[in-house]
């Protein structure tokens, strides 16, 4: 991902005339902040896995992330990729990945959900997978949490809008006497998403590959 703020200063500090010392330093010291409120988020956002993994089971977080879909397009024959046909998209099957990575959790760590193009890509994909992936792992580990935590990244049309947020309301008063009473959604800054979840899912065009040696993960259709 790309952030404004970032591109944005370092063009400044690309422009800025060499005489200009204290402009410069300005500018410099401004992006220096930047990367430190970024590297504070993660830290905080460390913080919340680690609080998850002690809680014995009381607190889950889950992050939750859909992969480029463009590079999950089949079939994929590398040499061929420049010809016309490989670049007709319509005509070959296009596949998405939904992963998700659980903190918090004995007996589920991972999901892989698969869509397709005829899946449209928003709020009512989001809340499906978010329950979807709540109720089997709550059916591995055989019960609810008391607390909820959701990580995902900034896109307004998936997980930022008031469809998802209206229906994790909805999901608390379904759920009102079981021991869940808490969800809260947590998001990184805007073009500083990628974390643990994008490493364990690579995004490159030669693969889609899942480091699975130590991960109990559940596939889905």
């Amino acid at each position: 991902t790309r952030c404004s703020v970032c591109d944005y200063l370092k063009l400044l500090i690309e422009q800025c005339p060499c005489e200009e010392h204290d402009l410069r330093g300005f500018l410099k010291d401004r992006l220096g902040r930047h990367f430190d409120f970024q590297a504070a988020q993660r830290l905080a956002h460390g913080r919340v896995e680690e609080e998850a993994a002690q809680s014995a089971g009381e607190h889950w977080f889950m992050l939750i992330d859909k992969m480029d879909q463009r590079k999950t397009v089949v079939p994929s024959v590398w040499s061929q990729l420049g010809t016309p046909l490989f670049k007709e998209v319509d005509k070959r099957l296009v596949t998405g990945l939904i992963g998700s990575m659980w903190f918090g959790t004995s007996r589920c760590s991972h999901h892989v959900r698969t869509v397709f193009d005829d899946c449209a890509h928003g709020a009512d994909m989001q809340s499906s997978s978010l329950l979807l992936n709540l109720h089997h792992t709550a059916m591995q580990e055989g019960h609810l949490p008391k607390h909820w935590s959701i990580g995902a990244d900034n896109t307004r049309k998936e997980t930022k809008n008031q469809v998802t947020m209206w229906m994790i309301v909805w999901l608390l008063c379904a759920l009102e006497d079981t021991p869940l009473w808490m969800v809260d959604v947590v998001f990184l800054m805007v073009g500083h998403t990628h974390n643990k979840l994008d490493r364990f899912f690579p995004e490159d065009r030669k693969s889609t590959r899942l480091n699975s040696s130590h991960a109990n993960i559940s596939y889905a259709v």
